[in-house]
């Protein structure tokens, strides 16, 4: 009896740590969809796959359990179910599963009119340059937009002007330096401190060996964190937005954006900018965080406007830095504006962008500063 009323109580105890479990679900679900700033709210939109995963083996759990027929059992599975329904409705279209796509596969490709691009968040104070320059080497991209450089980066990035000639950049010592190699010559390249704050961004035009002049906004906000709401990051990403909707050039936009591409800003800055997703039916492709099975979040991006293919979408092997870098490989091919488009503007989207934008400005901090190590450039960095 002593044994079989323990029993009992231990699976009473456990049933109800399963439905507060499944409330939690619902909780962690339904907040993301509340437009809050605040931190710790914009943070559960990374790990929706991570949550759905857990609602999955909480919905087995319940179904498996004696006494699953209880009102409070089927309470918590019928929780547990539509939470479970909601994370896979926001993550399904960016599955190989879901159609269609919606930047068009490009087959072919004349060599001119081929832009190829790799973002990578090389992380400041990782100083395993040669591995990412032998992975880039390979990739052989055209352009190459670096962010996270320092002035030790910043020396040894000149061991790959031979094949990467043309350069703009950014140096600091705050986490958000940025550098753009390319084949191909930049036009009027300008740095941009987008809502006034400390980590720049890069804008540049790139003349292609077909002529035509492709608009490039290399962009790098920095994330929601404890004490660090989202209104910046937000409020930059809708400022390139706004610039690439007022770009008459073919645009590409990328770096580490610090967002999920499921995230109402991505969205948003898709609607705005005329932006397409290559994600969109073809993966998660996670680029963050390197060395980890469980926090795996696709925080870097290369969107590109209606007049491009896709060629490629990869990302390349681990270096030494908590990101993965991104490979993106576009086709020029303005005619494709006529069947293809990013989402379609929403009644407020400006207007909200604008908003965000002065809100951001409100909120502009000083970025970090590093911690102490090498990151002092030797005369003759070998």
């Amino acid at each position: 009896m002593g044994g079989s009323g323990l029993a009992r109580r231990a699976n009473q105890w456990l049933r109800y740590a399963l439905f507060a479990a499944a409330l939690a679900g619902g909780v962690v679900t339904l907040l993301p969809e509340f437009q809050s700033n605040a931190w710790w709210i914009r943070l559960l939109d990374f790990p929706r796959v991570q949550i759905l995963a857990v609602l999955l083996a909480l919905l087995v759990l319940l179904l498996a359990l004696p006494g699953r027929f209880a009102p409070g059992n089927l309470l918590a599975a019928l929780v547990t179910l539509v939470s479970l329904a909601w994370q896979a409705v926001v993550l399904f279209p960016y599955s190989p599963l879901s159609s269609p796509r919606m930047i068009a596969a490009a087959p072919s490709c004349p060599d001119e009119r081929r832009l190829s691009v790799v973002a990578v968040n090389v992380q400041m104070t990782n100083e395993n340059a040669e591995r990412l320059f032998a992975i880039l080497r390979r990739a052989d991209p055209d352009l190459i937009l670096l962010q996270e450089t320092d002035a030790w980066w910043d020396v040894r990035l000149r061991a790959l002007h031979d094949q990467w000639p043309h350069a703009a950049q950014q140096v600091t010592q705050n986490y958000f330096g940025m550098h753009i190699l390319s084949r191909h010559p930049l036009r009027d390249p300008q740095v941009r401190h987008l809502t006034g704050s400390r980590n720049p961004s890069i804008f540049t035009g790139i003349a292609l060996p077909s002529g035509d002049v492709v608009r490039f906004l290399g962009v790098h906000p920095r994330p929601p964190l404890p004490g660090q709401s989202s209104a910046e990051r937000d409020g930059q990403l809708l400022a390139a937005a706004l610039a690439a909707r007022e770009s008459k050039a073919p645009v590409v936009m990328a770096g580490d954006f610090n967002a999920v591409p499921w995230d109402e800003v991505m969205h948003r800055t898709e609607r705005i900018g005329g932006l397409q997703a290559p994600r969109l039916g073809r993966g998660w492709l996670p680029t963050y965080r390197t060395g980890s099975t469980i926090m795996r979040w696709p925080l870097d991006h290369v969107l590109a406007g209606p007049r491009f293919t896709l060629a490629a979408l990869e990302t390349l092997p681990d270096f030494g830095s908590d990101h993965y870098p991104i490979l993106a490989g576009f086709c020029l091919v303005p005619e494709a504006a006529a069947t293809q488009q990013a989402r379609p503007l929403r009644p407020g989207d400006l207007d909200a962008a604008r908003a965000a934008v002065a809100a951001a400005r409100n909120e502009a901090a000083p970025s970090p500063e590093p911690p102490e190590g090498n990151q002092v450039p030797e005369r003759n960095p070998g």
